[in-house]
């Protein structure tokens, strides 16, 4: 590697802006017009270009009906939206606009309040050629193109992080408009190539090689680097031939040339990815065919790289959100647990497969002046940064009323108070316990939540029975009247396990079930002495299907 170009900053071209500026700048730099409107049309957030559409400030769009302005007013775009609300996914048409005198092409998917759409005017790029035509027709069918973009828009749409976005990106450019394709974003000191595909099986693995090896220098002449430094597309006659040129002798270059030569020469055509105003990625594809780029091809890898970025700006977005809620749900989490020659205690957490937002289950555990230990465990409704900042409130209320001495009923009843209170929108189920670690009496209560089950050995399980009262936070009818708070007492060697329903609950399987599932794998782990290994052994143990939620698991032994 060597110098940076002289102008950059941190890796990025002079006169670029960092693409953290936040999400609003990104909408707002934009070319098409953005919106993201509730579920009755109301305009929830508008970049500048859709407040220049509809010729009115940003200030006086918010919670003005998207349907009332002259543009939008047609029957088949209000059909069309609650169309897109029904859906559940990305969804792509076009409206004829007459007060534009034009075609208007839309992209909606969903959001928790409602859609998100963006638009172009003028209508779809028509696509020309063989390849091009990704419905395999004729070369001047007009629904190419169109496919293509829908097609990245529903790829995209979902994307969890930034690499993910471009992975799935090769996987849709290769082979529908090129034999290959690789993409290179920048770095600290260089533009590192981050993902790679081939249409040929054994050069793919060849071209997965590729990710991660031979950075390309800012200053240096690689196409790529040249796109890069200018934001402009680039379309060259032997893509392979013209980089092989500017190589050294060097052994790196020596490698990566024949590397290149082995995927195949043929034409190129380079386009980058804008985000915020910098250029975040640079897309390369090649044909090996010898079939030649053209302006429609251009031309539709512009509104390729726009979808990209939209994609990008969302990834960013959520990837943001997760952090913050990451952050907020390991504050609400003991850093430790207590530790006694009387009481083992071990916990561990499972997030939901897939990648999902960040959930509201935790656990704690802490002594109490009386000498007892608290045990809880606890479930918000909802994912996400606001079900993490509830976590935290109800941990540490919940916590305060533990040690004042009020027990796990009255507890749970004056954290319900303050939840339906302060946070009328708010419910939780939680179990709550206290054990007496002379006697080994557990008092517990729960509110709304699985009961424990307790295992004294193999082949010895029960769950226990005991009426909760209602959830934290509901302020329905309450159950019939009873006591709320039960004892027992767990005998030596036995183990209590605390857990939420996110461990045994799997869609259309009857909880009966699950609930077995974990009762089998409770008593099979004591086979592990160590609590940590046992609770590792469940939390692996449980189907993979249930990990459709997340979940924690709080296991006490009395020794």
């Amino acid at each position: 590697m060597t110098d940076r170009h002289p102008d950059e900053s941190r890796g990025r071209p002079a006169g670029t802006r960092a693409g953290g500026d936040g999400l609003r700048h990104a909408l707002d730099t934009m070319p098409q017009a953005f919106y993201s409107i509730d579920a009755d049309f109301g305009i929830v957030e508008v970049n500048i270009e859709g407040a220049r559409l509809l010729r009115r400030a940003r200030e006086e769009l918010t919670g003005t009906s998207l349907l009332s302005f002259p543009v939008f007013a047609g029957r088949g775009f209000e059909a069309q939206l609650r169309r897109a609300l029904s859906a559940g996914g990305p969804l792509v048409f076009e409206e004829y606009v007459p007060p534009l005198e034009s075609r208007m092409e839309v992209h909606t998917w969903p959001a928790p309040h409602g859609l998100h759409l963006y638009l172009s005017v003028g209508g779809r790029r028509q696509v020309e050629g063989g390849r091009r035509t990704a419905n395999g027709g004729d070369g001047d069918a007009p629904t190419g193109g169109s496919r293509l973009l829908t097609v990245v828009a529903e790829r995209l749409v979902d994307a969890g992080d930034r690499l993910e976005v471009l992975h799935r990106l090769t996987e849709v450019l290769v082979p529908e408009l090129a034999d290959w394709c690789t993409i290179i974003v920048p770095g600290d000191d260089a533009l590192v190539r981050v993902a790679a595909r081939h249409v040929d099986a054994a050069r793919n693995e060849l071209a997965q090689r590729l990710v991660g090896s031979y950075p390309h220098v800012y200053s240096g002449p690689s196409p790529g680097v040249v796109v890069y430094r200018s934001g402009r597309p680039l379309r060259m006659s032997h893509l392979v031939e013209s980089i092989n040129k500017d190589l050294d002798d060097s052994i790196a270059s020596t490698a990566y040339g024949r590397t290149l030569r082995l995927l195949g020469d043929g034409p190129g055509l380079i386009t980058p990815v804008i985000v915020g105003g910098a250029v975040e990625a640079v897309i390369t594809m090649t044909r090996t065919t010898g079939e030649d780029f053209s302006d429609p091809d251009m031309e539709l890898m512009v509104d390729v790289a726009s979808h990209v970025s939209v994609a990008l700006m969302a990834a960013d977005h959520v990837e943001s959100q997760h952090e913050t809620a990451r952050a907020l749900q390991a504050a609400a989490l003991p850093g430790t647990l207590p530790d006694s020659e009387e009481l083992r205690l071990a916990a561990g957490y499972r997030p939901a497969s897939g990648g999902g937002q960040i959930g509201g289950d935790w656990y704690d555990a802490f002594e109490l002046e009386s000498g007892k230990t608290a045990l809880v465990v606890g479930d918000v409704a909802g994912h996400g940064i606001g079900a993490a900042a509830l976590t935290a409130q109800m941990r540490n209320a919940l916590r305060a009323h533990l040690f004042s001495g009020s027990g796990p009923l009255e507890s749970l009843n004056q954290l319900s108070h303050l939840i339906a209170t302060q946070e009328p929108e708010a419910l939780a189920t939680i179990v709550c316990a206290e054990i007496d670690l002379g006697s080994g009496e557990v008092t517990w209560a729960s509110a709304g939540h699985p009961a424990p089950i307790v295992v004294r050995g193999p082949g010895h399980s029960f769950h226990l029975t005991g009426r909760p009262v209602r959830p934290i936070g509901w302020t329905g009818p309450s159950p019939a009247d009873g006591d709320g708070e039960h004892r027992f007492v767990l005998a030596n060697g036995a183990r209590m396990f605390l857990f939420t329903d996110g461990l045994y609950e799997r869609r259309h399987v009857d909880l009966d079930i699950g609930l077995a599932h974990l009762m089998i794998l409770a008593e099979q782990s004591f086979r592990h002495p160590g609590l940590g290994d046992a609770c590792t052994f469940i939390l692996d143990g449980m189907p993979s299907q249930a990990a459709e939620d997340d979940a924690c698991l709080l296991v006490a032994e009395r020794q």
